[in-house]
C-alpha cells in the first residue's frame, strides 16, 4: 500500500479489486480478460484495480495470449493441490510460478486451499512454503480458511494456526476467506464471516476476500442475500483502528442501510462509527483486497452511491 494518509477514499478503494474475471459467472475468455483488465488499469477509476488472478493451470495459455509490452501483476491460484496429492500439486503450481517469472511476469501473491483436513497444521504448511525463496520480493500466500456450509475449523483456530505459519515462514503468510459462491452453502452467515474478521484482527493475521462480493452494501441479488464489500471493509478497519467493539462488527457486516456508511477524504464511517485516514491506511496493510470477476460492476455501484467521483 503506497497510499499517503491524506485521503480516506483513496486509502480505503486503494488496489481493493482483484482481477478475477477468468472465474464464475463472469468465466471471461483469456484474451476478453487480458484486454479488460489492461482497460480497467487504463481508466479513470485505474487506482481502484488490484492483481489479475490466474489459475496456475492456465498459465500456458496466458503466456500464450498475454498482449506483448503490457505489464501484469499475478495472484496465482494454486489449483494444481485440488487435482493430486496436497504436496506434489502445490510443487507442482510453484514450478508453474517459476516460469512465469521467468517471462517476466510480476507474480506479486499465491493463493492455495489448505489440505483436505479437519484442521490447518501449520508444520505442513511451512514445509511446503520452504521450497518458495525469500527475501523482499517473495510473493505473499494466501490460504483459504474452509467454508462450505460452516467452517470447517472454528476461524479463530484456523487464523492462530495461520499465525504460527505465519511466523515460522521466510515468505509472508495471510488467509483468504470465501464470501459466497454459486450455491447457498458458500455463503457464510453474517456472524460467521464477523467471527473471521475479528479473529483475524486477534491473531493480527493478514487477508483477502473471494467470491460473492459483487456489490458494495449487503442485499438480495437474485435467490441469494449477498455479503456487501464496504460492509465488510469498514468492519475490518473500524475493528483494526480500535473505534468498534468486536461485539458490533456482525451489525456492519449485516447492515441493510447503504445510508449508513460515508467514505470522504477525512473518515470512514459507518453510523456513529469513524475512521481517520491515517489508520485506514494502516487497516488496508491487514484488509488487503477482494477479488471480483466484474470490475466495472462495483465500480459503477460506487459512482451511482457518490462514493467515488
Amino acid at each position: 500500500m503506497t497510499t499517503a494518509a491524506s485521503s480516506a477514499r483513496v486509502a480505503l478503494f486503494e488496489q481493493l479489486i482483484d482481477d478475477a474475471s477468468l472465474f464464475p459467472p463472469a468465466k471471461l475468455p483469456m484474451r476478453e480478460s487480458l484486454v479488460a483488465h489492461r482497460r480497467n488499469r487504463e481508466s479513470a477509476y485505474a487506482a481502484l484495480a488490484g492483481r489479475y488472478v490466474l489459475p496456475a493451470s492456465r498459465s500456458d495459455e496466458l503466456l500464450g495470449q498475454r498482449e506483448p509490452g503490457v505489464p501484469l501483476r499475478l495472484s496465482v491460484i494454486l489449483d494444481g493441490t485440488a487435482k493430486e496429492e496436497w504436496e506434489r500439486g502445490f510443487a507442482r503450481d510453484l514450478e508453474v510460478v517459476a516460469d512465469l517469472q521467468a517471462a517476466g511476469i510480476a507474480v506479486e501473491s499465491l493463493e492455495a486451499r489448505v489440505p483436505a483436513a479437519d484442521a490447518i497444521d501449520p508444520a505442513r504448511l511451512v514445509a511446503a512454503l520452504a521450497a518458495l525463496p525469500g527475501g523482499a520480493a517473495a510473493p505473499a500466500v494466501w490460504f483459504e480458511v474452509p467454508y462450505d456450509g460452516g467452517w470447517r475449523q472454528a476461524p479463530d483456530q484456523a487464523l492462530a494456526a495461520l499465525a504460527e505459519v505465519a511466523a515460522a515462514a521466510s515468505v509472508p503468510v495471510g488467509a483468504k476467506v470465501r464470501c459466497g459462491g454459486l450455491e447457498l452453502r458458500y455463503f457464510p452467515t453474517v456472524e460467521e464471516l464477523a467471527s473471521f474478521v475479528i479473529g483475524a484482527q486477534a491473531y493480527r493475521v493478514p487477508w483477502k476476500a473471494t467470491a460473492g462480493l459483487h456489490h458494495p452494501f449487503r442485499g438480495k441479488n437474485g435467490t441469494f442475500m449477498m455479503h456487501g464489500f464496504l460492509n465488510l471493509f469498514i468492519a475490518a478497519v473500524a475493528l483494526h483502528a480500535g473505534a468498534i467493539e468486536a461485539e458490533r462488527i456482525a451489525h456492519v457486516i449485516g447492515e441493510p442501510d447503504a445510508r449508513a456508511f460515508s467514505v470522504d477524504g477525512a473518515h470512514v464511517s459507518w453510523r456513529d462509527v469513524r475512521v481517520d485516514a491515517a489508520a485506514v491506511v494502516a487497516a488496508r496493510l491487514q484488509a488487503t483486497s477482494y477479488g471480483s470477476c466484474s470490475f466495472s460492476e462495483p465500480v459503477i455501484d460506487l459512482v451511482r452511491a457518490g462514493l467515488l467521483a
